[in-house]
């Protein structure tokens, strides 16, 4: 799942490799413990050509992580786009989404460790949310699949009414996320050694407060 040539078209070829780098480095050792010059060395850039292109390590660090967010959305995007999805009906796919980030949790753990790393690492440096405006941005892969369900089962008969679109998604989406960003930590005390069930009870509850009252996927 690689994304060479986006920076290249755009900033230029050493920009890529500094990124692509950094993403290496970020996920081996933690964004704290990484500094510039471990970046230029591993992309074989000098470091004043590295600060030329980011002047700090919060701006590689958040090209890093929407890096991450394009190549999660590559990898989803075939899920949502297959012919047994479309033909779901409303809570189908929302029963669908759902199991893509259990899917994450199967495949994508450095990604799901990434975000952790990241959002400890933006907290500690007090980043400005307007240099994470389109990080943001590329943080929406799940919108846009659950809105279209939310209002294809409102149609179907499969959702109930009343349902907030937004408010729903950040709460499904922080939820799921954060429940799986703890389970790729590893399991530490006895009480984590099954997340595999509490990712299904979690998923369990959410469909219930979605359905109607006989809404069954199809």
């Amino acid at each position: 799942m690689q994304e060479q040539g986006y920076w290249a078209k755009y900033r230029g070829e050493k920009v890529e490799k500094a990124v692509f780098a950094a993403k290496k480095l970020f996920s081996a050792n933690k964004i704290e413990n990484v500094k510039m010059t471990d970046i230029a060395k591993e992309c074989d850039i000098g470091v004043a050509s590295l600060y030329r292109y980011f002047s700090t390590k919060e701006a590689i660090a958040i090209e890093v992580g929407k890096l991450w967010w394009r190549q999660i959305k590559e990898f989803l995007k075939p899920r949502f786009e297959k012919r047994e999805f479309l033909e779901k009906n409303g809570i189908g796919r929302i029963e669908a989404i759902l199991d893509a980030y259990s899917e994450l949790f199967e495949k994508q753990r450095d990604f799901l460790l990434f975000l952790d790393d990241f959002d400890a690492f933006c907290l500690k440096e007090n980043i400005a949310k307007e240099k994470l405006e389109e990080y943001q941005i590329e943080t929406a892969d799940f919108y846009k699949p659950y809105a279209q369900a939310l209002r294809l089962g409102r149609e179907d008969g499969s959702v109930r009414d009343g349902i907030n679109e937004e408010l729903t998604y950040l709460a499904v989406n922080h939820t799921m996320l954060a429940l799986l960003r703890k389970a790729a930590e590893g399991k530490i005390l006895t009480q984590d050694e099954n997340y595999e069930a509490e990712i299904s009870l979690i998923k369990e509850i959410i469909l219930s407060y979605f359905k109607t009252m006989g809404g069954n996927a199809k």
